[in-house]
Parts: C-alpha cells; sequence; structure tokens
C-alpha cells in the first residue's frame, strides 16, 4: 500500500508491480546491457522523423515486447497484458486512468462550454484592452503557469485553454504557447513543497533517508535544495526572458515568422485540434469564464487536501498539509475540480436560454474533442510500461555508480538524470531510481555533498522530461495549447539545451569548489554568453516589431 501511494499520480505505468507474473516471467534481462537504450532511442527517433507520435510509441512498445520475450510469439500476448493494466487494476477499473481520461473530458466540454455561452470570445476581447501586445499576451501565459503550481497535468491543460484565445489573436504561434507552458509548469511544479510533485519527491526523501537512518527532514532537505536546483531555476528565467524579449531561436524563430503571417501552426505538419467546429456565442461576459477557472483551481486544491487527509486518517497520521499532499488522489481532485468547473459553465450557458440540444451536443463534442490525446496518453503509457521492464533506467544508475569522480559527481549525476528522463519520458520514474542511488552513492562517499548530487538528480530529470517527446507532461503541454506534439519538441529542444548546458557548468563547479555562489556566478555568466551568442545567430526579425 505505502508503495502504491508514491506512484505517479497511481500511474498504471509504475503501480503494477506484480502483474501477471505468473505469465511473464521469462523476460530477458536488458539491465547490464547498452540494448536497453535501442527502444527509447527508436521511438524518439521515428517520432522526430515521421512527426506520427501514436505510430511511434506504439512501433517502440511492440519492439520491446519483442526483445523481452526473445523475439518469440509471446511477445504480443505481453503487450495486451500491459494494454491491459492502464485499464484495469486488480480486476476492476484502474481508477488513475479513468479519472484522468475524466479530467481530460470534462475540461474539454468546460472549453466548448465556454465558447458557446462566448465567455471564451468576451475574455479575448476584455484582454485586448488589458493586454496591448505580443509581449503582454505571452507574460500572461507565463503569469497563469506561475499561479498555478499545483500539478503539472492540471497547470498544461488550465493555462492553455484560458491562454489560448490570447495568443491566437495576438498571433502567436501555438508552438511557442507549448513552450511557455511547458517551460513554466514542471520547474515551479519541482520547486514548491505544496504541489503533487513536491509531495512525491518528499515522500522519496523521508522513505530513503529513513532506510538509511538519515536524521536531516525530508521536507527541511527538499526546501534547502531549491536554491542548487540550477535547471528549473534558469528555465523560468529563460521563458520570463523569451516571453519579454520575443527571443526566437531556430525552429521557433520560423514558427513566429509564419504565425504572423496568420499560420499559428504547420499545417503539412498535422492539424493540432479537432475538425470539430463550435459555434462561437457573443453574449458572454468574462466574469463567466473567471468563475469558472476560479472554481476549477479552488476545488482541486480542496480536494486534494480532502483526500489526503481522508488517506491519513485510514492510516492514523497525524494531519499535515505536506503530508496530506503525499498521499492525496491528484486524478480524483482534478475529476472533482473540472466536473464543478463544468457544472458552472453549464449553468451560464443554460441561462443564456440557447436550446437544450445544442448544448448537449457541444458538451460531447467538447469531451470528444479530447479523443487524440487519450490515445497519444494510452500510447505513452504502455511504451513507458514497456521500457520499465527492460530497465533502460537501471542501466544508467548502474553507469553512475561505476564512476564515482567525486568532483564530477554531481555534473554527471545530473547529465544521466537527463538522459534517464530523456530515454524513459518519466521525470517521476528517474526520481524514484535516481533519488535511492544517490542517497546510497552519498552515504557510501560523502555525506556532506548528498544535498548537491539529490539536486542534480532534480535538475535532470526536469530537463529529460522537457527534451522528450515521448514525456506525459510535453504531451499534453501540446495538447493544452492545441500544438502539434512534435513541432513543440523541436522548438523547446534549444531553449532546454541552453538552460542545460548553463545547469551542467553549474554543477561542474559546485562539485569541484563547494561554493553555491560561485557556482551560480559562473553558470549565469555562461546562461547570459549563450543568450547573447544566439541574439547575434538568431538577430531580431520582424517577429520583434511586433512585440
Amino acid at each position: 500500500m505505502h508503495e502504491k501511494l508514491h506512484c505517479r499520480h497511481n500511474n498504471p505505468v509504475y503501480c503494477h508491480e506484480i502483474y501477471d507474473i505468473f505469465f511473464f516471467m521469462n523476460l530477458i534481462n536488458y539491465s547490464d546491457s547498452i540494448l536497453s537504450f535501442l527502444v527509447p532511442l527508436v521511438t524518439i527517433i521515428l517520432a522526430i522523423s515521421t512527426g506520427r507520435v501514436v505510430v511511434s510509441l506504439l512501433s517502440g512498445a511492440v519492439l520491446g515486447a519483442f526483445m523481452l520475450n526473445g523475439f518469440d510469439i509471446q511477445a504480443i500476448s505481453y503487450l495486451f497484458a500491459k494494454l491491459k493494466n492502464i485499464f484495469i487494476s486488480d480486476g476492476s477499473i484502474d481508477l488513475w486512468t479513468l479519472n484522468i481520461f475524466l479530467f481530460l473530458m470534462l475540461l474539454g466540454s468546460m472549453t466548448a462550454l465556454l465558447t458557446l455561452n462566448g465567455a471564451t470570445s468576451a475574455f479575448a476581447q476584455w484582454a485586448h484592452t488589458k493586454v496591448k501586445s505580443r509581449r503582454g499576451a505571452s507574460l500572461l501565459t507565463v503569469a497563469l503557469g506561475i499561479i498555478l503550481f499545483i500539478d503539472d497535468y492540471f497547470n498544461a491543460l488550465g493555462v492553455g485553454a484560458v491562454s489560448r484565445p490570447v495568443t491566437d489573436s495576438f498571433k502567436i504561434s501555438r508552438a511557442k504557447l507549448a513552450y511557455l507552458i511547458d517551460s513554466t509548469s514542471a520547474p515551479m511544479v519541482i520547486m514548491t513543497p505544496i504541489s503533487s510533485w513536491g509531495g512525491y519527491i518528499i515522500a522519496l526523501l523521508g522513505t530513503t533517508f529513513a532506510a538509511h537512518q538519515i536524521e536531516i527532514g525530508s521536507l527541511s532537505a527538499y526546501v534547502q535544495m531549491i536554491p542548487m536546483n540550477f535547471y528549473a531555476i534558469l528555465a523560468l528565467i529563460l521563458v520570463v526572458y523569451t516571453a519579454y524579449s520575443n527571443f526566437n531561436i531556430a525552429a521557433m524563430a520560423r514558427h513566429e515568422e509564419r504565425a504572423l503571417q496568420g499560420h499559428l501552426y504547420y499545417e503539412g505538419a498535422g492539424a493540432p485540434e479537432s475538425s470539430i467546429n463550435i459555434r462561437e456565442g457573443k453574449n458572454g461576459r468574462v466574469f463567466e469564464l473567471f468563475l469558472a477557472v476560479l472554481i476549477l483551481v479552488f476545488v482541486t486544491i480542496v480536494a486534494l487536501v480532502y483526500t489526503g487527509y481522508s488517506a491519513m486518517g485510514m492510516q492514523n497520521h497525524n494531519f499535515g498539509l505536506i503530508e496530506a499532499l503525499e498521499v492525496s488522489d491528484v486524478g480524483l481532485s482534478l475529476v472533482y475540480g473540472s466536473g464543478s468547473a463544468l457544472l458552472t459553465a453549464l449553468l451560464f450557458t443554460i441561462g443564456k436560454k440557447l436550446e437544450l440540444l445544442e448544448i448537449v451536443k457541444t458538451v460531447a463534442k467538447g469531451a470528444f474533442t479530447m479523443r487524440d490525446a487519450l490515445v497519444v496518453l494510452t500510447a505513452a503509457w504502455l511504451i513507458g510500461a514497456v521500457i520499465k521492464d527492460i530497465h533502460t533506467g537501471q542501466y544508467i544508475a548502474s553507469i553512475v555508480e561505476a564512476h564515482l569522480n567525486l568532483a564530477l559527481l554531481p555534473a554527471l549525476i545530473f547529465t544521466l538524470s537527463a538522459i534517464m528522463a530523456f530515454a524513459t519520458g518519466t521525470s517521476w520514474g528517474t526520481f524514484g531510481i535516481m533519488i535511492a542511488i544517490t542517497v546510497n552513492i552519498a552515504t557510501a562517499s560523502d555525506p556532506e555533498q548528498m544535498l548537491v548530487l539529490l539536486s542534480a538528480v532534480l535538475s535532470g530529470a526536469v530537463m529529460g522530461d522537457h527534451c522528450s517527446p515521448i514525456s506525459d507532461t510535453t504531451i499534453l503541454s501540446s495538447i493544452g495549447a492545441r500544438s502539434n506534439h512534435i513541432d513543440h519538441v523541436k522548438t523547446q529542444l534549444p531553449y532546454a539545451l541552453l538552460s542545460g548546458s548553463a545547469a551542467l557548468c553549474g554543477f561542474l563547479v559546485l562539485g569541484m569548489t563547494g561554493s553555491l555562489a560561485l557556482a551560480w556566478l559562473v553558470s549565469f555568466i555562461l546562461f547570459i554568453i549563450l543568450i547573447y551568442g544566439l541574439r547575434k545567430l538568431y538577430p531580431a526579425s520582424k517577429t520583434a516589431s511586433a512585440i
């Protein structure tokens, strides 16, 4: 029970530890083989080269299934068992999957109703009176991402739904919107104790410290690591700078130039939105959208605390906010929040005296617009389960243990954590593996360096997550922005590498000198030099004049 509570929001990819164990006892072990990289490598190459995310994810899952089963026909049964485990847990419907699917569909229906009753249009018009420029629209998106820090899924979809009408009206590309969402959400939630990520990491630290008889409190350790989270801090600084100065580099510059011509995304890459059209009402009020979003946020937070309190009550624990978030039911809380927001939007829509049949059809259409998101998430969870069995993470962890140069260890752990998250598509899985490994290394070599090494794990995992086309949070940022997913990956990658390079430098200096101030100084100087160099390489074009 304890282990299941600390899975990724009870995600089925990581929670079914004993699934079909009697049927698949002879899986080939790749934990000590570089071949464990083959599945994520093939998947990522296919996704980037073809632009077909679902096909690439499923192809990788099939390849992994056959590798694990010695290219025997039993691989088909294995694959179907993994797929079943996403939807069925212990003989009943898996509640995590059900709740996330419901959350997506409820949010889609809410957005559709706010479009039908005119609230979205009213908000866009209001924003034009308050937000006067592309800069303002971009900064609004970043500000919302910072405010809605409670969960990455919630952040990606909530910020996208609210910001998209505004950024569209100022001709900001969908790829730029996806970057603003993605590069705000993960850095914020990983540095906030009262978030789903914070609760999970604090819980991991607590159990790991207890196992090694380390007396430092997990919350205290978490807070002390925040100033050493080079990547998250630099990524946040960069996204604010990009929003303010219209810093468009590499593929992003091309997307932004096309957006100014009215092409918010590359049509040839596949339309990011559903072809379903919803009539846009003209008699809405800004208040209606604000109240729906406020209820979404408020009810979700209350539900997180309530479900956490209920879980602790069943375990006879003392009540505390951080402890409650550690064991809260995030999926169910998101359903409560989105359901309440949908009901609010529905009441406003009924008040417009629209035809009941049109309202019902709009609710159904809104839910149906999420069909592609559900398929992509299912495929991502499936390949995540296969990659877990093929032990890519364990192989990378073994590399860390084999190269124990103490001065270079923070940089090495940062790099390998980034590679692990990139290859597996899960920062949470990376935390689960690397935190335990890192504490082992620190207690055996240099306990004084433990928090530095753990900070490197957190930084590296978020960077790898930002770069990975198979990460569920990256996928959801594309969905929230209604951006083509591969366009989002290609445009975000240069920014992630920029922040990541400066973060790597910071961990190198911190490992060699032990001085956090000096590490930040050197890291930030490199950060500025890289931005200056890229400014020269990608001089401000006509997009700058449209700030």
